[in-house]
């Protein structure tokens, strides 16, 4: 995996691990944090897919 996929990797894994743990509020700040790093990588059409 390159490098600059891991962190996404990540995040999906957090994502995944909070939903089947039944925990929105972590899966939603996950999200957030995923979004957040988008527009600071200036993706900002990924930002918005994830928010």
């Amino acid at each position: 995996m390159p490098s600059g996929n891991i962190p996404q990797h990540y995040y999906t894994v957090a994502v995944k691990l909070a939903a089947e743990a039944d925990d929105p509020a972590m899966a939603g700040h996950v999200l957030r944090a995923m979004a957040h790093q988008a527009v600071d990588l200036r993706k900002p059409h990924h930002a918005v897919r994830v928010a």
